[in-house]
């Protein structure tokens, strides 16, 4: 199966101004282009080669695009090269090499040059590849990605990007990010070069240290003050990794948490996890009840927390100490969990040159639970008193309440998702950044890590979708903030 990447370039620069390259770790993309069906090549050795792809110029890549026959996750980046004579600066645009771009940091490689990424999987032999447009951690140029069935003439399937699936819109999107970083309690997120604006670093970007954006004060203390609590519920499941696959048993983890805000902004999470067990080939049937599970979010209690560590985990929706190392803690019944998981030999992954292992399902439930919770906030849903619309299935019961009285789990199963002006219309209780990007893309763009919460979401199949072979994608580059 293979798919073919045309490019529609939009951009305001020519066609050898253009550049593609991929962010290839595991070294298994299979492309080519051109009539000769050049391959899409790294520089360094057989051995040890280059993290980074050769960029190749639109030009070079031709109207036929890219033929991807294996892509294991690569990070395609777009950049875009500047000359003295039409730009009146120069700018390389090659990102070739050993180093992954660095878009924050002015140290980093490729600092001082514009690209924008997209992610894409189609792996050799599979179906359930996907891609996506992201600008969580940075805003670049607008990407659009259209997807068919037969070709660019066959059957369209899916459209992602900004202001319904054009490439348009750039002028208007920087005017409201320009707004943001110049008011009066942000600060950084813009990069500059010869006077240009080449991107605009996300909130969620900044680790442990300070964050320019706008912390969540404000908002916590409105809900601590009006006593706001927050049903949490949510699920994630794993199968035991046995073979043959006929052993395997899928465990579910179900969150049933309330989650208030103290005096000092510290949010508790505080309720049970749920087991239910599914056996191959069997029925359903429950298992241990972990009763009395707490964690906690706080800039007051955490191992290693501060303001800042507080405000960047919400923002980055993790911990950027670690889970437990700094903002966050987990009560004794997380310990109990970890340790049944264990028993029951669930998946877990190998440290690299270590014989210890990752407790990927154990650290996965935690991070479900940060992340519905930070969500929440980024996206202005505790506490709204916007009505709640569309839900889906057995979530129509809540038909006619408030966000603040649902459970989280009815918020992503709606067929409407508001915006977070419109739940928090009086005031900025959200991501201001998140806000923006969602608006001019209608949230088909990542603006922060579980963007794909939001009903459709970002996600873009890159190899079967509705039962109809994904052949093509048209991606459609349009103006880099740069050439505003």
């Amino acid at each position: 199966m293979t798919l073919n990447l045309i490019f529609d370039n939009q951009t305001g620069l020519p066609d050898e101004q253009v550049y593609i390259t991929f962010q290839d770790a595991p070294n298994t993309l299979e492309a080519t282009y051109g009539p000769a069906d050049t391959k899409v090549n790294r520089g360094g050795t057989t051995a040890k080669p280059d993290l980074m792809t050769e960029s190749v110029s639109l030009k070079d890549i031709g109207a036929s695009g890219l033929s991807i026959t294996n892509a294991e996750g690569p990070v395609g980046f777009v950049s875009y090269e500047a000359i003295q004579r039409d730009q009146h600066f120069i700018m390389d645009a090659d990102l070739s090499g050993n180093e992954q771009p660095s878009f924050i940091g002015s140290g980093g490689a490729n600092y001082n040059k514009a690209f924008q990424p997209f992610e894409i999987t189609a792996k050799k032999g599979e179906t359930a590849g996907q891609g996506n447009l992201t600008n969580i951690n940075y805003f670049c140029a607008p990407i659009s990605l259209q997807s068919y069935n037969g070709g660019v003439h066959g059957s369209p399937l899916q459209n992602k990007g900004y202001y319904n699936g054009t490439a348009t819109g750039t002028a208007k999107l920087n005017r409201q990010l320009a707004a943001l970083v110049k008011g009066p309690h942000s600060g950084l997120a813009t990069v500059t070069n010869s006077g240009k604006t080449l991107r605009y670093i996300g909130p969620s970007s900044y680790g442990a240290g300070t964050n320019p954006y706008p912390n969540f004060d404000a908002y916590l203390q409105s809900l601590h003050t009006n006593s706001v609590t927050t049903v949490i519920q949510n699920a994630n499941a794993f199968n035991t990794m046995k073979d043959p696959a006929a052993g395997n048993i899928n465990y579910e983890y179900g969150l049933d948490f309330t989650a208030t805000v103290a005096a000092d902004n510290t949010i508790t999470l505080k309720g049970d996890i749920t087991t239910t067990i599914r056996p191959h080939g069997g029925a359903a049937k429950a298992g241990t009840t972990y009763k009395g599970a707490v964690l906690t979010l706080s800039p007051k209690t955490g191992p290693d927390t501060s303001s800042d560590i507080f405000n960047n985990t919400i923002y980055g929706q993790a911990d950027p100490k670690g889970m437990g190392k700094g903002s966050t803690t987990c009560n004794s019944v997380w310990d109990q969990l970890l340790t049944d998981m264990h028993a029951a030999k669930l998946f877990l992954n190998k440290i690299p040159g270590s014989t210890k292992q990752k407790d990927t399902t154990y650290t996965t439930t935690q991070s479900l639970a940060v992340g519905e919770v930070t969500t929440g906030l980024l996206g202005g849903f505790l506490g709204s008193d916007t009505v709640y619309a569309g839900g889906k299935g057995d979530y129509a019961q809540y038909n006619g309440k408030a966000y603040k009285d649902i459970p989280s789990a009815a918020w992503w199963n709606s067929d409407t998702i508001p915006s977070p002006a419109t739940l928090q219309p009086s005031n900025a209780f959200y991501s201001a950044y998140s806000d923006i990007i969602f608006d001019a893309t209608d949230n088909q763009v990542y603006s922060i890590p579980f963007s794909d919460r939001f009903g459709d979401g970002p996600l873009m199949q890159t190899q079967l979708y509705d039962n109809k072979v994904v052949d093509t994608w048209v991606v459609t580059l349009g103006k880099p903030l740069f050439l505003l």
